[in-house]
């Protein structure tokens, strides 16, 4: 019985791996298209640029990432 119950459940993990592989490697994809976008380029180098630089620029970590994700400003 144990043996019947084993097999099964390999049957059923592989049955289950073979569905998700193409969801696998299509969110791998959208995931390698956003973190190669020149948005998500942007955000990563104001992620490295400390507030107190943003400051002394006279600009704030919000109003940049809205200007580089293109939302308009709320007032």
């Amino acid at each position: 019985m144990a043996s019947t119950a084993t097999l099964e459940t390999k049957i059923s993990a592989l049955t289950l791996s073979a569905f998700a592989a193409p969801f696998k490697a299509l969110w791998r994809g959208v995931v390698i298209l956003f973190e190669t976008s020149s948005r998500m380029q942007a955000l990563e180098s104001l992620s490295r640029v400390p507030d107190a630089e943003l400051d002394a620029r006279g600009l704030n970590r919000d109003a940049e990432i809205r200007r580089i994700m293109g939302v308009a400003m709320l007032p």
